[in-house]
């Protein structure tokens, strides 16, 4: 089985980049976790984040498309569980900004509405122009401040930003 799994020739960061992009196709057979395993091993491999063709390959690639999957599966507890594999300095800027959106998600769904609101803030802080353009920050402040007895700042704040 490994002979047909691994990787071969030069660009295996390559292939474990595709590996984890292809999640997407797997969402609906809710496979996530053998999937996951595969890149993972390759991520593993290499020991180290590798760019090529634009992109880059690595363990925290692979936790990033974890969270993000388990994120849209609605399973927060694995996608928060994932989120934490992912170190300071991993991800920079707006991809940052797009990982924290996915655990604030998490964090909704599991009902941790100040956790939520604070990921939404950080995510804010990467850009805020990036920021106002982002339907699931929208949909994620509208949905806590819809459970939010009273706003608070901070959700009132990150509501003008987007001009909610």
């Amino acid at each position: 089985m490994s002979a047909r799994t691994e990787p071969r020739g030069r660009h295996p960061p390559g292939y474990g980049s595709n590996a984890g992009h292809g999640l997407v196709a797997l969402w609906s057979a809710r496979d996530v976790a053998s999937y996951i395993h595969l890149a993972m091993a390759g991520a593993q491999r290499l020991g180290h984040r590798v760019a090529l063709y634009n992109t880059s390959f690595g363990p925290a690639a692979v936790a990033t498309q974890e969270t993000h999957a388990y994120t849209v599966l609605r399973e927060p507890a694995k996608a928060l569980r994932a989120a934490r594999r992912i170190m300071p300095g991993d991800l920079t800027g707006i991809a940052y900004g797009r990982h924290l959106l996915d655990v604030g998600q998490a964090h909704l769904d599991n009902r941790h509405l100040a956790a939520a609101t604070e990921r939404l803030m950080e995510a804010r802080s990467q850009s805020v122009v990036w920021f106002r353009h982002q339907t699931v920050a929208r949909q994620l402040v509208e949905s806590i401040r819809e459970r939010e007895t009273r706003p608070s700042a901070a959700i009132r704040s990150l509501a003008s930003t987007l001009d909610i």
